[in-house]
């Protein structure tokens, strides 16, 4: 579970992950990352192809992003 951090923090800002999600998540949090570092990271942890990681990993960033998850 996420919970957006800042001053006027209220539980509808309350996001869940599933576990590869989750697994991102803390590898990269905290850290400048790119999302062919994503990528990598996914296709050298899961058995799923560059391509594939590559998509998910782009839609995931865009989810994130929309949700104001990450700082650009």
């Amino acid at each position: 579970m996420i919970v957006k951090d800042g001053p006027d923090i209220n539980l509808t800002d309350v996001f869940t992950l599933n576990d590869t999600a989750a697994d991102i998540w803390e590898a990269f949090s905290g850290k400048e990352f790119s999302a062919g570092d994503v990528t990598a990271y996914m296709v050298a942890n899961y058995d799923v192809p560059e391509e594939t990681a590559a998509a998910d990993v782009t839609a995931m960033l865009d989810e994130w992003d929309g949700d104001g998850l990450l700082q650009r």
